[in-house]
């Protein structure tokens, strides 16, 4: 959220919105270290779904946000179009493929 190249990409109330997100997060961090990873992890989380939930996989950043999942995309799309996939991964795949003919975005499974 530092970074100019980052904010000018996103709308300014989603701006805001991460950057409100963000220092909750570091102000619990800061006021319970010795919170239980277990609780922490959940935050990160909860940051990582808000930044999922405002840059969807068409948004110009979602490759710089999420190259993991960029790269997972990718390499299921080659193998489905070359068979190559387990049958149950096959199935989640079309699933996937379907809702996204059927809604017209790019579906991304919870």
């Amino acid at each position: 959220l530092s970074s100019s190249f980052f904010c000018s990409r996103l709308a300014p109330h989603e701006v805001r919105l991460l950057r409100r997100a963000a220092e909750q997060a570091r102000r619990h961090v800061s006021s319970h270290p010795f919170e239980k990873h277990k609780l922490a992890l959940r935050r990160k989380l909860e940051l990582e779904a808000l930044l999922t939930s405002v840059i969807q996989p068409t948004h110009p950043l979602f490759a710089t946000v999420f190259p993991d999942r960029l790269l997972c995309r990718e390499l299921t799309q080659k193998l489905a179009e070359s068979s190559l996939l387990h049958p149950r991964v096959a199935r989640k795949h079309g699933v996937r493929e379907g809702k996204s003919r059927k809604y017209n975005v790019d579906w991304e499974s919870d």
